[in-house]
């Protein structure tokens, strides 16, 4: 099965790096789950009191990413990573729909413990997954509601197999080739973060709403710079 390798410098940039990933499979995820969009519209309304008179930046969970964005060259405020894109919509009340319930089970895992969350399907992806700086030859990709594929910029942080980048500038948007979908039976998510708090209950957490929701096994691992 797919396995996560993060390279050598990405740990060097940033040696407080976590990266808790989970890999599931045999599971059901073909059903709209009436459960977990309820889990998920309940969760937003939580955050949505909690974040209504707080400017988004300044948290400390949010500045962070905003920090390690800046160091690769990627503008924070025009391309939030993935938890600041979902606090910001839903301090417009602009409320992330229910997708699918593994996208929706990432979701709230990421709202509860204010960490990036993503997943890929991983029949889709081809050969082990990377975490590391793009270079000058990546492939063009074609991003989750994007209309035009495009490559990403030499020296930001992507995800990638062998075909090309998965997710670009770092988490903040994936690409359309390796999404999760009803008929995704075995997934990788990654949940990241870049301050001390162990990740340990947070994946905890995941692997206990993947199993009530969608069944499977699941296998995790918490992956951090080498001493």
């Amino acid at each position: 099965m797919t396995n996560l390798y993060v390279a050598q410098e990405i740990w060097q940039q940033w040696p407080k790096l976590q990266l808790g990933v989970v890999k599931v499979s045999g599971i059901n995820n073909e059903q709209a789950s009436a459960a977990t969009a309820n889990y998920l519209q309940n969760v937003q309304q939580s955050v949505a009191r909690q974040v209504q008179e707080v400017t988004l930046s300044e948290l400390p969970e949010v500045a962070v990413w905003r920090e390690a964005y800046r160091l690769f060259g990627a503008k924070p405020k025009r391309y939030p990573c993935s938890l600041e894109n979902l606090l910001q919509r839903i301090k417009r009340e602009q409320y992330p729909r229910a997708i699918n319930p593994l996208v929706d089970i990432y979701n709230i895992i990421s709202l509860q413990y204010r960490v990036p969350v993503g997943g890929e399907d991983i029949a889709k992806i081809k050969g082990d997954l990377w975490l590391r700086f793009a270079t000058e030859n990546e492939a063009f990709i074609q991003l989750l509601g994007e209309a035009e594929a495009k490559a990403p910029k030499p020296g930001e942080v992507i995800y990638s197999d062998d075909v090309g980048a998965v997710c670009r500038r770092w988490n903040w948007k994936e690409a359309d080739r390796t999404k999760l979908t009803p008929s995704t039976t075995d997934a990788i998510l990654v949940v990241e973060s870049l301050q001390e708090a162990s990740l340990q209950p947070c994946l905890e957490a995941l692997v206990n709403l993947l199993s009530e929701y969608c069944g499977g096994k699941a296998e995790t691992t918490l992956l951090t710079a080498p001493a």
